[in-house]
């Protein structure tokens, strides 16, 4: 009798783990070599391969789509890195629906399924810098080699447009219009004041984030300083093949055009002139959204006030009342400023001395 409950017990438990794991999805379209990885084990991806939890789908030259079972579809450019943490899709009861993922590198498109528009709050899709709070719609992911992460909010099928929030361990930011853009370099950092970007959706396709070369040893520190999205010089060499490395995709062997790099080149160059202003034109009295002293200070307003500095690593960060009359005399590293969140704010004082 012990032996037959045993028995019953491990098949239970097979099947729980097998139903777990099994069917949230199917590849819906495969234009070229790419591999998911599922319990160690390296699997070639083709058109209505299923998909299950925990695995990773890694691209080489082609693009990946997944339909899942609540109709969330995902399209995995080129040279892209997918991690499906969690997912489970309850039709009859929603509260107990929920899908995690996260993106490694690359760039991936996402659309909304049933599970966000039931309940936006079961849905958490992460990347190495910031985490996207859903809410019923469309947008795009391009993270890089080192985790910075460029989120565009897309235009829904029907040309409705949703809403989604980036969000940082010390910042968000809300994105409600098509083509607007932030960008999240650490999870240190606030997310860049929102941007809109002009370009289409075939313009977004495999955007891809790519650092310049290392310098040469004997330059200067001069030499070496740059902007917060560095694209003067890329490293642009073909894929040698079309296997994909077992281990991880690089970026410095990418199967890309010219026309891919310009363009980007130029999505990043117009969010810096948006994002940057002159710190001759900081307004610190009132002060105003925006990114500030070379992007170390950035100010948000959504709701409330987030305000963030950094100079030299000392940072500051503080969240106040939208309505506050607050004064901030800063003096970090040995660089002072005073901001009014009203015009000759008073009513509160902060004073921080950073050395």
């Amino acid at each position: 009798m012990l032996t037959q409950m045993v028995q019953v017990l491990a098949l239970l438990l097979t099947f729980q783990i097998s139903t777990c794991y099994a069917g949230i999805g199917t590849v819906e379209k495969q234009t070229g070599p790419a591999q998911l990885t599922r319990d160690n084990d390296k699997i070639t991806v083709e058109k209505d391969l299923g998909v299950e939890m925990l695995d990773t789908i890694s691209t080489a030259d082609g693009i990946i789509g997944i339909g899942f079972n609540d109709d969330t579809k995902i399209q995995i450019e080129k040279h892209s890195k997918l991690i499906i943490d969690d997912f489970i899709y309850d039709a009859a009861d929603p509260t107990k629906s929920k899908l995690k993922m996260k993106v490694g590198l690359g760039t991936v498109k996402y659309a909304s399924g049933k599970i966000a528009k039931n309940n936006r709050q079961s849905v958490d899709i992460q990347t190495p810098t910031a985490r996207i709070g859903v809410r019923g719609t469309a947008f795009s992911m391009t993270v890089d080699e080192i985790g910075r992460s460029l989120v565009i909010l897309l235009p829904n099928a029907d040309g409705t447009v949703g809403e989604i929030s980036v969000e940082s361990d010390i910042g968000q930011v809300i994105l409600n219009q098509a083509y607007q853009a932030t960008m999240v370099n650490t999870r240190e950092n606030v997310p860049t004041p929102p941007v809109l970007l002009d370009l289409d959706v075939n313009q977004i396709n495999n955007l891809l984030i790519v650092q310049k070369p290392k310098e040469k040893e004997d330059e200067t520190q001069a030499e070496r300083e740059q902007s917060i999205l560095d694209f003067n010089e890329l490293d642009i060499n073909l894929l040698d093949n079309n296997e994909l490395d077992e281990d991880e995709l690089v970026f410095t062997r990418l199967d890309f055009n010219l026309l891919d790099v310009e363009m980007l080149a130029n999505i990043l160059d117009l969010m810096n002139a948006k994002l940057l202003t002159e710190v001759d034109s900081f307004p610190t009295n009132p002060i105003r959204p925006g990114a500030y002293e070379e992007g170390n200070t950035q100010i948000v307003l959504d709701g409330e006030w987030l305000i963030y500095r950094n100079v030299d690593g000392r940072i500051f960060s503080i969240t106040l009342d939208q309505n506050s009359s607050t004064q901030m005399n800063l003096n970090q590293a040995g660089s002072p400023i005073t901001l009014h969140t009203t015009e000759n704010a008073s009513d509160t004082v902060i004073t921080i001395n950073q050395n």
